[in-house]
């Protein structure tokens, strides 16, 4: 979880972790239902929601050093 804080702490900045175990909190689930609760019968709302700017911001990398 502390990439997903320190994301919020830093709005403007890229993360990238690495990690020998897939163990990372998934975000496609959350962008996905922030999707479907800012959807309209107009369309979507405008501009990037909340966890699709972290989810866009944070990735990982995995190795074993």
């Amino acid at each position: 979880m502390w990439p997903i804080s320190q994301a919020l702490v830093w709005p403007k900045t890229t993360f990238i972790g690495l990690d020998i175990v897939p163990c990372q909190t998934d975000l496609s689930p959350l962008v996905e239902c922030e999707k479907r609760a800012r959807s309209t019968s107009e369309g979507m709302a405008h501009g990037e929601g909340m966890w699709e700017d972290l989810a866009r911001r944070i990735s990982w990398d995995r190795a074993d050093l």
